[in-house]
């Protein structure tokens, strides 16, 4: 079901074969066309888990994708590079964290997106936002300032991050903050000063 040469006819009959996880193996094939991804979407909830994945959907396969009763359809296909701004509408105030945690990377989220979930309660969503590449100044302010260490840890590798940030981060009375942060690019004298004779030997590993 995975083979990169088949042909209509082979999928025709992969994607109607009786045996669930064939139809999950052959969902992301980037042969398929319009009419067996017509099918998919509305199969088991492990087949359209795949088929969320396949380059090939369409905007109307999305919308009914993005709004699937089930939250592992939605969180897989949050991450899909053809979702329009009123996909990511919808997937940032997902109810599910699960999803949230995934479409908090995507490349296309807008300012308004990622105001919601910096601000986000949970901080497994947090933590995956701070990776985001659009992150504004203001988003980052907030970041560095967030309540859980895994979250100002991660952000530290934020090519973005201002000399203040850095210098928030540097003297962060978490340990592992401060080592993450004493691998950014844009540490100043005035840093890596302090960074060297840190009181945690990780810190001046």
């Amino acid at each position: 079901a995975k083979h990169p040469n088949l042909t209509k006819e082979h999928l025709d009959k992969l994607v109607t074969d009786e045996n669930s996880d064939v139809r999950r193996a052959v969902a992301e094939h980037p042969n398929l066309t319009k009419e067996h991804l017509d099918a998919m979407v509305e199969d088991d909830h492990s087949v359209r888990s795949n088929v969320a994945k396949n380059p090939n959907l369409t905007k109307e396969h999305l919308d009914k994708l993005v709004n699937d009763g089930d939250h592992h359809v939605r969180s897989s296909v949050s991450m899909h590079p053809n979702l329009t701004k009123e996909h990511l509408d919808k997937l940032v105030d997902d109810e599910r964290w699960g999803v949230r945690l995934n479409v908090a990377s995507h490349p296309n989220l807008t300012k308004e997106h990622l105001d919601k979930l910096v601000k986000d309660e949970d901080s497994g969503v947090r933590l995956s936002t701070s990776s985001n590449p659009n992150l504004t100044k203001e988003h980052l302010d907030k970041l560095v300032n967030d309540a859980y260490w895994r979250v100002r840890s991660n952000v530290c590798q934020n090519h973005n991050l201002t000399k203040e940030h850095i210098t928030k981060l540097v003297n962060d009375e978490d340990s592992d903050v401060r080592s993450s942060v004493a691998k950014h690019p844009n540490l100043t004298k005035e840093h890596l000063d302090k960074l060297s004779n840190d009181d945690y030997w990780g810190v001046r590993y």
